[in-house]
């Protein structure tokens, strides 16, 4: 079996920019669940009723680790993986490639939605979401708990 998991916000198909759904892994329970990203338990059983657990009992349901995530773009038909990663425990950032265990860089905003990563120094224009990957280095990069630099 499998579970289900939406992140938060959508992760766009680098084929075609469609909004990526349909998410799955077997890195977790694995008992038919669905998880959104920055819920601690998961939100419902796609189970059958007779086989479900009682919705109190979804409510202890934790991940124990980051998970490796796949899926298809119902649009164009490419394959996509991520990596969500837990911060105590709850599911706080999704990344596009596999990096489940790598610690995150520091990254910066430069101006407008440019980071530059730690890493390589390279920059590239990113939605403010806290984690992403590096275009150039593919490290997962995370954004600074700092304010972007004044125009120069």
């Amino acid at each position: 079996m499998f579970d289900d998991y939406e992140p938060d916000p959508p992760i766009a198909c680098d084929g075609c920019g469609g909004e990526l759904s349909g998410w799955q892994s077997k890195d977790g329970p694995c008992a038919l669940l669905v998880w959104r990203e920055g819920a601690a338990s998961p939100l419902r059983q796609w189970a059958d009723p007779d086989c479900r657990l009682p919705p109190e009992a979804l409510t202890t349901l934790r991940l124990e680790s980051d998970v490796e995530l796949y899926t298809t773009c119902e649009s164009c038909g490419a394959p996509a993986e991520a990596t969500g990663f837990l911060v105590d425990g709850v599911w706080q950032g999704t990344v596009r490639g596999h990096h489940a265990g790598e610690a995150p860089v520091p990254a910066t905003i430069i101006t407008g939605h440019w980071r530059q990563c730690s890493a390589c120094a390279d920059a590239w224009e990113e939605p403010a979401r806290p984690l992403a990957e590096c275009p150039h280095c593919r490290t997962v990069t995370r954004l600074a708990e700092c304010s972007p630099r004044p125009p120069s």
